[in-house]
This record gives structure tokens, sequence and C-alpha cells, in this order.
């Protein structure tokens, strides 16, 4: 393929020539803040490579010029207009052009143009993400868009430019911009990006003594969360992690909490306190909202030792919530003597975003805190032994375990598990992780014992931009265990939904119900073994693994919203 393209593209820059529109503004006029400014390029993981003819005559190397010097929607993808990348699809890669403003400005769209010419294998984008950053080193995802966009010219045909546009509810303040591109496939042709200045934010604030203290925050020891193991930021609206730090300080009668978080939309802080040795839970929280409400900021207090249940507490909360560059931070004090504190004391943070004010996957925070077990912090709603805490066959638990997996040392690893509650009250499962086929799984404390005559098995789930076997652990009578896929003839699923040289079901959503009597008579699709148990009478359920597969888009996963 690669030989093929590289020769009809010599030719067809030999046999024609190209027409450049050229277009300094937007579609509405409007002159980019990125016109004319310096970039870099680069795979997400290594530096880029570019395509050139066997001859090495014609090199689409780029020229740190041609993405941002106005010239777009060009109809032509074989001419020097563009910057062509090519060895992604071998390594799942991503395009990665930064772009340097030369200063702060307050951003609200966002554009990338590419070509496609699906006769030679340059594919349409998959996805388009940006991220922004003030001082060039951390960066902090804004926005990301899925689909191949709109044709810039409708009329084209075999090459056909295309653009995508992301637009913020609320600027970001950067200085510089980062256009990650993911065509899913070896090439990349890109014509221009473009970034556009937006209204500075406005918020409304109860500042601590006028303005964040700088001094107070500089030599302090940040706590960091990430992943799965302690922090997961979710809301409906928002998949994913969030990574956070944050620190405590004591000065005299006062508590100062500081907080990073790296997205925006922020809409609740709550800090839950443990000073009462004799209590098993909690025994205060601070909680700051930004939704507007008529009381933002609150004190409460439980008034059981062996319980939850909690009431107002006298105490003012001072606080300051700032959004800048695609992060969050925050401060706020309060008197410790609000919440009863005169000794030792354990907290812990916890946060909402766009406005779903529960933390979700909240046990997984509080079960795993500084890597210990802790009970005092369980989310309120939650039973204290999230072990036993099932939905159908899925558990409700922070023990999950997980195998990395080493590939052309390359090691794929889970970066994410947690749950996120949906509008109708069910927990969605996500897990999500890097490349290759990393696992995440869970022996339950008790086998789950069904009858095979009157059992049914129910599913619906959803691989999100990678592939996904979901397999399951069985216990024969004499307790000899076994796995089997969930991709079997029972599930009804084509040849079509299935990649038969690596046994994974491809990505899409799935929902269905299994006869239990079907599925001991069933067969794997990938190597069409038997159901090891086929005149069993009963079925020990004992454990579940779960295999997102091939993930290139950090933002996917699988999605388990039923298997019971």
């Amino acid at each position: 393929m690669k030989k093929l393209l590289a020769l009809v593209m010599a030719l067809a820059i030999v046999f024609t020539t190209a027409v450049c529109l050229v277009s300094a503004a937007g579609d509405d006029g409007e002159t980019p803040v990125t016109l004319g400014k310096s970039y870099t390029v680069a795979k997400k993981n290594g530096p880029a490579t570019y395509w050139k003819n066997g001859e090495g005559t014609v090199d689409l190397a780029d020229d740190g010029v041609r993405l941002t010097d106005g010239s777009k929607s060009n109809p032509r993808g074989d001419t020097l207009d563009y910057t062509a990348l090519n060895g992604l699809g071998d390594e799942g890669n991503a395009v990665v052009v930064t772009v340097d403003l030369g200063e702060a400005k307050y951003l609200d769209t966002f554009k990338v143009y590419i070509c496609t010419n699906s006769g030679w294998g340059i594919g349409t984008l998959y996805y388009f993400r940006v991220n922004a950053s003030l001082d060039g080193d951390s960066f902090s995802e804004v926005g990301v868009k899925s689909g191949e966009g709109e044709k810039a010219d409708p009329d084209a045909t075999g090459w056909i430019p295309y653009v995508q546009t992301i637009e913020l509810d609320t600027s970001v303040n950067a200085r510089y911009v980062q256009f990650e591109i993911f065509t899913n496939g070896n090439f990349c042709w890109v014509d221009e990006v473009e970034a556009y200045e937006g209204e500075k934010p406005s918020f409304s604030d109860t500042v601590i003594d006028g303005e964040f203290n700088e001094e107070r925050w500089a030599n302090v020891s940040w706590v960091t969360y990430d992943g799965y193991t302690k922090g997961t930021w979710q809301t409906i609206n928002k998949r994913g992690s969030y990574t956070y730090k944050t620190a405590l300080v004591d000065e005299g009668e006062y508590i100062y909490f500081g907080g990073v978080v790296d997205t925006t939309g922020v809409t609740q802080i709550r800090l839950w306190f443990h000073n009462n040795p004799k209590a098993s839970l909690y025994t205060h929280f601070v909680d700051i909202y930004t939704d507007g409400r008529d009381n933002p900021a609150f004190i409460r207090r439980n008034t059981l030792l062996d319980g939850n249940s909690h009431e107002a507490a006298d105490g003012k909360v001072e606080y300051k919530i700032v959004e800048n560059g695609g992060v969050t931070n925050v401060e706020f004090r309060i008197k410790k003597a609000d919440v009863e504190i005169n000794g030792a004391y354990e907290y812990i943070p916890q946060a909402a975003v766009d406005g779903f004010s529960n933390l979700l996957g909240a046990e997984i925070v509080h079960g795993n805190f500084d890597g210990k077990n802790s009970r005092n912090f369980p989310w309120v709603h939650w039973p204290v032994e999230p072990e036993s805490a099932y939905q159908g066959l899925i558990p409700v638990t922070n023990h999950w375990r997980f195998n990395d997996v080493t590939y052309n040392d390359v090691t794929g690893i889970i970066n994410k598990l947690h749950y996120e509650q949906q509008e109708d009250g069910h927990l969605r499962l996500v897990t999500g992780g890097t490349d290759h086929w990393p696992s995440a799984y869970y022996y339950y404390e008790e086998a789950k014992v069904y009858s095979v005559a009157r059992g049914t098995l129910n599913y619906e789930f959803t691989a999100d931009r990678c592939n996904a076997s979901i397999v399951f652990y069985f216990q024969t009578s004499d307790g000899t265990p076994y796995a089997f896929p969930i991709s079997n003839t029972a599930m009804g699923i084509t040849e079509e939904q299935y990649n038969a040289s690596s046994g994974d079901i491809l990505p899409g959503t799935y929902s269905g119900s299994i006869k239990l009597a079907d599925l001991v008579k069933s067969k794997k699709l990938m190597d069409g073994e038997a159901f090891p148990e086929a005149d069993a009478t009963e079925l020990r359920f004992v454990g579940i693994c779960i295999f997102p597969c091939g993930i290139t888009d950090p933002n996917g996963g699988v999605y388990i919203d039923k298997l019971e």
C-alpha cells in the first residue's frame, strides 16, 4: 500500500497543477489568532515522520509555516500546501500540532482542516482534541469532537477537504494551543489549524483576602489523585478521570485548603473530615457550589458516631474558584472550631463537574486513601462494605485487579476504572487502557449460582473506540475454574461485529439476553470450542474479566450498563 501510494502520488504531482485557495479569515470574516504564529508538529508518542515519493523529489514535510499561513480548503492534497504525516497506523498514533500564540488569550473556537482521499488510503478524521496551556509544559484538555466534520468544498471528489470545529461555552485562557488530530489510519494530510478569540469569562467569587496567597502554597506537600486509584471526578456529561492535586495548611485558628483540577466546569467542592476516633464514619464536611444556588457554601456535621445523619453546622466558608488555562484553581478557609478540630484529623477532598453534584466512583477514592483502606469516608449513599454491593454481576467495589501487557517493549495498562451514575439511577461501569490488551478482573467473594434451566443472562455494553472482550470465570461442581467469553454463538454477534484474529468484539453497542441453557450449548467465536459444561444443571459465576483492547483514543473504553 505504501509503495502504491508513493507511485500514484508522484504521478499526480508531476501531471497536475493545483489551485491554492487563500483565505486568512474564517468563514465569518474573523481572523484566527493562530494566523502566522509559530508551531511544532509531532506524533503523539514521538517525532513526526513525513511522506515523500519514492524518488525523494516530492517531500511533504512540514515547513513551519503552512499550517498557520491562512491558506486552507485547498482542493488538492497532492500539493505542497499540505503537511503529510505517515507511519501513524502502525503505532495507532495521532498528529499533534502545538501553536505558540506569543501571549495568553481567551479562546472559544478551534478548527482543523485536513484532506482525505479514500482511493489512496488517506482516511477521514476520527477525532479532534484541543489541549491548552499557559506555560507550554502542562496541557489540559478543553474540548474533543469525534467524526469527520464538514466538507470544506461540498463539490470536491477524490481529494476532499474537511473542516472540524470545536466551540466552547466558556473561553479558556491559553498561550499554547495543542491540536490533536487522529485519522485512525497510516496517513494524515493536514491543511491548517485555527483558534479564535472569545470573551473573557466573568466569575462571581467570595475572595479570601482579595486574592490567592501564592506564598501559602509555594512550599506545601501536594497530594495528587489520578486514574482509578485515587479520585475520579465523574459526571453523566463528562467521561474519564481528571487528575487533581490538593493541599491543606494549618495556620493558627484556620485550615486553608488548596486544589488544582485539570479541567473546567467544576460545580462542587467538598472536603470531608474525621476528627473523632470513636466515630466510624466522617464527622463533618464542607460544601462549596458554583451552580448559582442561594446558599453556595456551608458546613454540615454528622450527628451519629456509627452511621450517617448530617445536619447544618454554624460557621463561615470563605472561598475562591477560578478557571484559567483549562484548569480550575480552588482555595478556601474555615475555622477549626467550626469543624470541631482540636487535635488530629483526617480529610479527603471531593468534587463534581458540569452540574452533577455527586462524586461518582466515590468508594474508590474513599476506600483507598493514601494506600490505606480507610472506612471513615464512605460515600453517604453507598454501603460501608463495597464488596457486598453488586448491580447484577457487576461488583461495586474498589478491589478490582489489573493485568498489564508488554508487547514489543510497550506496556499496556488499565488507566481508568470507575462507575458513572446514569440519569435512570443505574451505575455504568467504565474501564479503559492504553495499547494492546490489558485487563481488569474481579473474583466474587462468593460464587453466584444460577439454574441453567431457568436462568437468563441480560447484557448491555458499549465498546467505544476500541475492541472489547468480556470473559466470565466459572467453577465446576468439584471446584475446577474455567473461563468463557461473552463473544460466543449464543450472543447473536455476526462476523462483521467480531475480529476473528484477535477474538475481540468490534466497537459498537450490544444488548440482548442469553438463556443459560443456550449458553452452555454455545461455542467460542474465536476457536469454536464448546462450553466446558454442556450438561451442567447450574452455573457458578465466580468472577469477571474485561479487556479494552487496542485503545488509541484515551476517551475510549468499555462501558457496561447491564450484566445480570
